[in-house]
């Protein structure tokens, strides 16, 4: 039940972000989307989260900055973090999510995976 919890979607994919809202809202949680991790963090500074949901592979700052970020701005937000990824992990990134163990979905996923992902965070 997200009953009153934020989420953050960031995806430079909007269609991706979209999707997600649509599963999500109609479990009671508020979605916010944005296109890019640069934007997230901007987000960040003024509002509350209760869980984020990035794309792994995005332009610029790209997704394991922006967590980067949230662990160090955030530290409670991180560990209610959701990779999604349409890519093969390298050795890089397989060792980063691994070290932070990190729950990953990958694409094309479903709703009820999105909801197991979730259900697996203390939100």
């Amino acid at each position: 039940n997200g009953r009153d919890k934020e989420v953050l979607v960031v995806d430079d994919e909007i269609s991706i972000g979209g999707l997600v809202q649509q599963i999500l809202v109609p479990l009671g949680f508020r979605v916010t989307t944005v296109a890019c991790a640069e934007a997230a963090v901007s987000l960040l500074r003024d509002r509350k989260f209760d869980l984020v949901l990035s794309d792994c592979k995005m332009p610029g700052l790209g997704g394991v900055g922006l967590y980067e970020q949230v662990r160090v701005s955030h530290p409670e937000l991180a560990a209610r973090f959701v990779y999604m990824t349409g890519d093969v992990f390298d050795a890089g990134t397989q060792k980063f999510m691994r070290q932070y163990n990190l729950i990953c979905l990958a694409k094309p996923f479903s709703a009820p995976e999105i909801k197991a992902a979730i259900g697996k965070l203390q939100i």
